[in-house]
């Protein structure tokens, strides 16, 4: 294999690792949003419906200990995660990843000719990926 069919099969297969990487914690960032709303609507309600309702309101404040409690475990599943910091750090990868795809092909091999700048786009790949780990690495070390 050649260069140029090697560096764009790698770039594919990071572009797709990346994009299905990028969709599942963007998907899983929203779905803590939106539990997190969910929890803190309902912990609203039940916190105001002994006033309307005073007979039960051992039962409303069990219903709210509950609620607050599953709020805190969704909150810190959330902050261990980083659903929302990995979405977006993948997704800067991927656009870089589909930047030298772009150039890669800009630069196709005519009449024979290769592609002089092949190396230096490996190189970019190369660097892309490198920077990542390390780069998240730093993210995800200041949570510990």
């Amino acid at each position: 294999m050649t260069k140029r069919p090697y560096l764009a099969a790698e770039l594919d297969k990071n572009i797709s690792w990346f994009d299905k990487e990028s969709t599942k914690h963007k998907n899983m960032h929203r779905r803590f949003r939106y539990a997190v709303f969910l929890l803190t609507s309902v912990s609203t309600v039940l916190a105001g419906l002994p006033v309307v309702f005073p007979d039960n309101q051992l039962l409303f404040s069990l219903a709210l200990l509950l609620v607050t409690a599953s709020l805190t475990v969704v909150n810190a599943l959330e902050g261990l995660r980083k659903a929302g910091e990995l979405w977006i750090h993948e997704r800067t990868i991927l656009y870089q990843l589909r930047d030298l795809r772009r150039d890669l092909d800009y630069c196709a091999e005519e009449a024979g000719v290769g592609c002089p700048q092949i190396d230096a786009l490996y190189e970019q790949m190369q660097e892309t990926l490198r920077s990542t780990r390390d780069k998240w690495n730093r993210v995800a070390g200041t949570a510990l």
